[in-house]
């Protein structure tokens, strides 16, 4: 597989995991350029939560990031992690 097809087959499973996440919070049907849009703004999200991790992570001298840099960066972003652990266990 060559870098494209690569990006592709994250980009599908991206929109599972976003088509997932709205069945998930109580939508029962999805428009495809609504589902695209969401599944880019969940792109942007992650995007820009690793590199404010790494930022985090630099700022503290290090090379690799750590859950604490991940969880400044969520705050940072107005997303704050409450709640977090127990949704990754559910």
């Amino acid at each position: 597989m060559d870098g494209n097809q690569t990006l592709q087959s994250y980009r599908q499973c991206l929109k599972a995991a976003t088509g997932a996440l709205l069945v998930e919070t109580g939508f029962e049907a999805c428009d495809k350029l609504a589902l695209e849009t969401v599944t880019e703004l969940l792109q942007s999200f992650i995007k820009e939560l690793g590199r404010s991790s790494r930022a985090f992570c630099e700022l503290a001298c290090r090379t690799d990031v750590l859950g604490a840099d991940v969880m400044l960066a969520l705050s940072e972003m107005g997303s704050p992690p409450l709640g977090l652990k127990e949704y990754a266990l559910r």
